[in-house]
């Protein structure tokens, strides 16, 4: 009789089991009235996918630009000493065109727009000047406007000790200049050195004609400084 009883029982749980593929109901969680509407998880497009990852990237690419001025401003000791006045080091063992690329990149990442023209970059990448190594620390000290040089012929500006700078020397210092104040050492002048005449074009530093025999009121003169002074 108990066996019979058993027996019943089983087979009663048989009839109970949902089959293999049948899906069992998902009893209502606690709190929620049976016959509640569930509502469906949002839907990821790839189009959602793509502008969350492009969003992503470009907060992870974003800097300020002075997170890429710092470094650069340190490791060449810049520091600017007034409106168009400027004083850098180029150390030891580093040519000037290796710290113009340097610096030119940093200003390019920090302002968007590079100090030096990449003509003129390459072409300077190839002149002993620029490409001579110094064992020690040099320091230069430049002001890229000397105040009431302009309208002057260029005899006038040297009988004054004015244009006495190296190219080298004002390349560098108008690139250390753009790259710490994301400004113009000429004040939007053309300035003359030694032997010869730079601007500052929309695409970056390069030679322009320096009209010796002529004063106009665009064009400057660049002189050595003290620093230390």
């Amino acid at each position: 009789m108990l066996a019979k009883r058993r027996d019943s029982n089983k087979a009663a749980e048989s009839t109970n089991t949902p089959d293999a593929g049948e899906k069992t109901p998902l009893k209502p969680r606690a709190n929620e009235p049976s016959g509640a509407k569930k509502e469906a998880p949002p839907e990821i497009s790839p189009t959602t996918i793509e502008g969350s990852f492009s969003a992503r990237i470009e907060l992870s690419l974003h800097r300020s630009p002075e997170c890429e001025r710092r470094p650069l401003v340190e490791r060449f000791g810049i520091q600017v000493h007034g409106k168009g006045k400027v004083s850098l080091i180029i150390p030891a063992a580093t040519s000037i065109i290796r710290a113009l690329i340097e610096i030119d990149e940093g200003a390019f990442q920090a302002h968007g727009r590079r100090a030096i023209d990449p003509g003129r970059l390459a072409l300077w990448a190839n002149d002993p000047g620029f490409s001579a190594v110094a064992p020690y620390d040099a320091l230069i000290g430049v002001d890229g406007c000397v105040k009431s040089s302009t309208g002057k012929t260029r005899a006038q500006q040297e009988a004054r000790g004015w244009n006495n700078i190296e190219e080298t020397a004002l390349a560098a210092a108008h690139a250390g200049y753009f790259l710490k104040t994301g400004k113009d050492l000429f004040g939007g002048n053309i300035c003359r050195f030694r032997s010869g005449a730079l601007f500052f074009f929309p695409g970056g530093l390069d030679h322009r004609a320096s009209l010796e025999e002529r004063g106009f009121e665009d064009i400057c003169s660049a002189a050595r400084i003290d620093p230390q002074r």
